[in-house]
């Protein structure tokens, strides 16, 4: 579970979010059209929760001019009124139910770099008062498609639900 399904394909020279220019052209700057806001390679685990939780932070306004979450002065969820608001599930300071992606020595650098990120991303949304459950079981995750009217496929295996 949480393994990625694809391989990466990485120039041992390339940066984390460099831009390459394919085979044949000379240009190494990134199409205008490009929309992925360029960012400093995260060093550590640490680093990539602050740029997780800085890009929580821009968040969808909401009705009251917030950014999503819970109403100021409220603990509590609020009760869901809006099918296109999301509003936080659990308690902020939570930390995610179930078992973590376990980390192998023997998985390589860029595997083990993503378990890491999956789980201190499930880490993050529950301190930011999201309800995570890491590595569902299949029983679980058929429940909460059931629950939320969810149809998707029934292969699906999720690294976390909220």
């Amino acid at each position: 579970m949480g393994r990625p399904h694809h391989e990466l394909h990485e120039r041992p020279d390339q940066q984390p979010d460099q831009f390459v220019a394919p085979a044949g052209l000379s240009s190494a700057t990134p199409p205008a059209h490009s929309r992925r806001r360029a960012s400093p390679p995260a060093d550590t685990v640490r680093s990539a929760e602050d740029a997780v939780e800085e890009t929580s932070q821009a968040g969808r306004s909401t009705a009251d001019g917030g950014t999503g979450g819970t109403p100021a002065g409220s603990s509590a969820p609020p009760p869901q009124t809006d099918p296109l608001v999301t509003y936080q599930t659990g308690q902020p300071n939570g930390t995610p139910t179930g078992p973590p992606t376990r980390v192998r020595p023997e998985d390589d650098a860029p595997t083990q770099r993503s378990i890491e990120l999956e789980n201190s991303g499930a880490n993050v949304l529950a301190d930011r008062g999201w309800r995570v459950q890491q590595n569902p079981t299949p029983d679980e995750v058929a429940r909460a498609r059931q629950e939320s009217g969810d149809t998707g496929s029934p292969q699906s295996n999720p690294d976390y639900l909220l």
